[in-house]
């Protein structure tokens, strides 16, 4: 049964050969703002800007490469200007980002991930700078107590709009990590009950999957 063994064994090693190679990521980016010499850094999302990687901007572009043991969530952004994140995933293949101040310019793309990102971010940029519009007029001094309650409510029913997509987006990726990672990242902006029904149909390893 040697000659079976030694089969399993390369197949096995073949597999993970595979898994590496799949694993491999190039990141190509430019920006609006950018030029060159400039440094770009890329972090983790949650790590507060602490580098992962760093590139210098040449004829006005930036580029990263490495392996992706698994998909994670990340942003760059340059060290003149590091209010101008832009998020993205970092998994196996060729990801394309293009920095600018707004996210409505920003893009992301070349992968699975970044490619139903992209989509999410076209659908909800608008809806989050409308909040922020009118969240910033509700510090407004001229601003009486009925016109306070209309900007509750016009931000209400925007939260609302918000909350109908991403459950939308959740719902057709509940079998894969992007249905994950909108669960996981925006948990406080789903309904609790609604939230709990989406995960009892998710996959179990995608239940304890981090990003």
């Amino acid at each position: 049964n040697m000659r079976k063994d030694t089969i399993t064994v390369l197949t096995a090693a073949s597999m993970m050969l595979a898994a590496c190679q799949s694993g491999s990521f190039k990141i190509s980016g430019s920006g609006e703002k950018l030029v060159d010499g400039d440094t770009v850094i890329m972090a983790r999302a949650d790590s507060e800007g602490q580098p992962v990687d760093t590139a210098v901007v040449k004829d006005g572009k930036f580029e990263f490469a490495g392996k992706a043991d698994s998909t994670r969530f990340c942003i760059v952004f340059s060290t003149k200007d590091r209010e101008a994140q832009l998020p993205f995933f970092v998994e196996g293949g060729n990801i394309r980002l293009y920095m600018a101040d707004s996210p409505l310019t920003m893009e992301v793309g070349g992968t699975t991930m970044n490619n139903k990102w992209q989509d999410f971010v076209d659908e909800t940029a608008g809806i989050g700078l409308d909040i922020n519009r009118l969240a910033s007029r509700l510090y407004d001094t001229k601003a009486d107590h009925q016109a306070r309650q209309e900007i509750m409510d016009s931000i209400t029913e925007l939260n609302k709009m918000f909350e109908e997509i991403l459950i939308s987006k959740a719902t057709k990726n509940i079998d894969n990590e992007f249905g994950a990672f909108l669960l996981t990242y925006y948990n406080r902006f789903i309904n609790r009950d609604k939230r709990h029904e989406l995960e009892q149909k998710m996959p179990g390893e995608l239940r304890k999957k981090t990003f």
